[in-house]
């Protein structure tokens, strides 16, 4: 769904806000937690787009959004460097102190520059839920729209379903090794 889009479904817009707004309070949860716990002093949390949907930007394609949680980022700043998967992994190795894992790694662009070598352990506090965009006492349960929506609903997470498909992939790719999932 592209902004266009959003801008001609008023009630899609609404929708959206709301899937937005309960996101980044449940965001806001888990570093309010992160933050008042005993690990927070050796902690960053990435987050980042997991796939882009088609939306392409005017400058680069292969730029990602990242936002970046740490006692050890600079508070309030925007950085400027060009953001990728590939100086995101750069980072969190160069963090753990393993280095480059592959040329792609290494060649990516460096992030150091959100970090600071002096911490700010003060803890976040999350706001509360806003009553107006998300009342989880109002909220219903999700339900099908059509049949075959409940059936792809039902065995999302089939591990017979997947493992079936994955020894087709390994007939028609039997060339190429491959481990199997184990069954839990």
């Amino acid at each position: 769904m592209n902004i266009r889009t959003l801008a001609v479904h008023q009630v899609q817009v609404r929708h959206c806000i709301v899937i937005i707004r309960t996101k980044l309070q449940c965001l806001g949860q888990i570093i309010d937690s992160l933050s008042h716990s005993a690990i927070w002093k050796d902690t960053a949390v990435f987050v980042t787009e997991d796939d882009p949907q088609s939306g392409v930007d005017h400058v680069d394609a292969h730029r990602s959004v990242l936002l970046v949680m740490s006692p050890y980022v600079r508070g309030g700043f925007l950085s400027h460097q060009h953001s990728s998967m590939g100086s995101i992994q750069r980072t969190i190795y160069e963090l753990l102190g393993i280095g480059s894992l592959n040329l792609e790694d290494a060649l990516a662009s460096d992030l150091s520059d959100m970090f600071t070598t002096e911490p700010n352990l003060a803890p976040y506090t999350a706001l509360p839920t806003d009553m107006r965009v998300f009342d989880p006492a109002r909220a219903r349960i999700a339900r099908p729209k059509s049949a075959k929506e409940k059936a792809d609903l039902a065995d999302i997470d089939d591990s017979q379903k997947i493992r079936k498909n994955f020894q087709k992939r390994q007939t028609v790719h039997s060339d190429q090794p491959a481990t199997m999932p184990k069954q839990q």
